[in-house]
């Protein structure tokens, strides 16, 4: 379930990058690899952060921003 609204969400934001780098006259390059390796090394980044953040949540653990 996580990895179709993931590639959803990525998609929503190709398009919405893409309107806004065109209004700037910036054009970007297509790499389907290039798109697959921002998905899957995304996801392994985001996952550990984003559970991190959920087990300060539950725990009230003090949030330090640096």
């Amino acid at each position: 379930m996580v990895l179709p609204v993931t590639l959803i969400i990525f998609y929503l934001l190709n398009l919405y990058q893409k309107r806004l780098l065109g209004q700037l006259g910036i054009h970007q390059k297509k790499s389907f690899i290039g798109l697959l390796g921002f998905i899957f090394v995304f996801q392994m980044i985001i996952a550990p952060v984003a559970l991190s953040g959920y087990a300060e949540e539950i725990f009230k653990q003090k949030r330090i921003w640096k």
